[in-house]
């Protein structure tokens, strides 16, 4: 048998990223011969890539980055927390986020092909884990509009916000206001009839039994999906960092109007 050396490991794996006695065995069946072994392992890895692939990916990061007037915001899975922490990992997110602004793609079916597909399936031989990109958002503000964007520092939890009117700090208060308080929509009028119908019946199996009166039940149905809409309706929030004004209002005292937002969170389910 060819002797494998320390040294030449080291250089294949530094080359591959994959585990050592996978190089090992690479380099014994290649003869010592690094360009074949690199050949034979790229030619077998389709099979443990989907045995890979077909694995849950459920922690990882939510990520942003901006460029002039436009803001992107990724959730990109890992299996474990400890990969997404990695500096392949957050070398990958980094070259994802790149990718989109400089093609301003949001499929991410058209977006994962060629060059930035052969990168995941090299990611995903060497981190041994499944990584995928889950969802992207793509904002662009026009004239006179501003983008707030905020991270949480645990990268979980992510939001940007539009406005009209430009003012940096205020856009940013709101987008961190956005990540705290987790508003369902911008506008009240947003919520879905299916949403409103579904929350009413909840309340009123809540109040069917407190009340004898159904018109009194009724009545107290209808504050509470009132309250409800109002509650989870950025617009109408309570401003965090300002409890005696509303989100709209703070807005409104800088000259601003709040156009949109869209928050997202590791993991979660989306749709109002």
């Amino acid at each position: 048998m060819i002797n494998i050396n320390a040294s030449i490991v080291k250089k294949l794996r530094d080359r591959t990223g994959i585990g050592i006695m996978e190089c090992k065995t690479a380099l014994i069946e290649s003869k010592g011969n690094i360009d074949i072994a690199i050949y034979n392992l790229r030619k077998n890895a389709k099979v443990k890539y989907e045995k890979k692939v077909s694995r849950i990916a459920s922690e990882g990061v939510i990520f942003i980055k901006t460029y002039d007037n436009i803001a992107v915001m990724l959730e990109i899975n890992s299996e474990t927390d400890f990969v997404a922490r990695s500096d392949d990992f957050i070398s990958f997110t980094n070259y994802v986020a790149n990718h989109v602004l400089e093609k301003r793609c949001n499929d991410i079916n058209v977006l994962m092909q060629g060059k930035l597909e052969y990168k995941r399936n090299n990611l995903i031989q060497k981190l041994g884990e499944n990584i995928n990109v889950r969802r992207l958002i793509i904002r662009q503000s026009k004239e006179k509009q501003t983008l707030g964007v905020y991270l949480h520092n645990n990268a979980r939890i992510g939001a940007i916000v539009l406005l009209n009117g430009v003012n940096k700090d205020v856009a940013r208060d709101i987008s961190m206001h956005v990540v705290a308080m987790n508003p369902m929509v911008t506008f009240p009028e947003e919520f879905s009839k299916e949403k409103i119908y579904y929350e009413k019946s909840i309340i009123r199996a809540q109040t069917s039994f407190s009340y004898k009166s159904i018109d009194l039940s009724e009545k107290i149905v209808q504050a509470r999906i009132k309250k409800y809409i109002s509650e989870n309706s950025l617009v109408n929030q309570v401003f965090i960092k300002k409890p005696d004004i509303k989100v709209a209002d703070y807005a409104k005292m800088v000259g601003c109007d709040i156009v949109n937002f869209v928050r997202f969170e590791l993991g979660e389910k989306h749709g109002v």
